[in-house]
């Protein structure tokens, strides 16, 4: 029995594209990110500094590390390895494919297969409550607090400017 032979007989008919395995298309897709990175206009990246910083994450496997703020949470290892298995979830609904390491108890490291992925993971990373910040490419991104006070003074006067408004009419 020739094994070939039925492979071939198999493939009769098919077109070249049902004939790619996964990891076949996964190659093509890391290849074309890198040739669109190597085509790419450099007056672009200098204009654009951030994508620069991360052109060769952005081609293939990246990482990046998500620090906690334990100590006013309160959270202990547990709770960190738990948070860590929702984001994984979370992000496979979204379509990105990460895996989480737990490495300190207060720091996730996050695997993230393409790279291209890098800026959408950082921004969930740091949307996620607990987080303090995230390096990336060796480039540490803090969360942006919002002071709730502050939106309340900001609506208290366009709220007054408006019955200002109002009463002048």
């Amino acid at each position: 029995m020739n094994f070939d032979d039925i492979e071939m007989e198999w493939e009769k008919g098919d077109e070249e594209p049902e004939l790619l395995t996964e990891d076949a298309l996964h190659f093509e897709r890391v290849k074309k990110k890198r040739d669109e990175l190597d085509s790419e206009d450099m007056s672009e990246l200098i204009e654009n500094p951030e994508k620069a910083v991360h052109r060769n994450s952005m081609a293939g496997p990246t990482m990046m590390f998500a620090k906690l703020d334990v100590e006013k949470s309160g959270l202990k290892r547990d709770d960190v390895e738990d948070i860590s298995k929702i984001w994984q979830d979370k992000l496979f609904y979204g379509r990105i494919h990460v895996t989480n390491y737990v490495i300190e108890d207060d720091t996730i490291l996050v695997t993230l297969q393409h790279g291209w992925e890098g800026h959408e993971l950082r921004d969930f990373l740091l949307e996620q409550e607990h987080v303090k910040s995230v390096t990336w490419d060796s480039k540490e991104y803090t969360r942006k607090k919002t002071n709730k006070r502050r939106r309340k003074k900001k609506n208290k006067k366009k709220n007054k400017k408006k019955r200002r408004k109002e009463k002048e009419l």
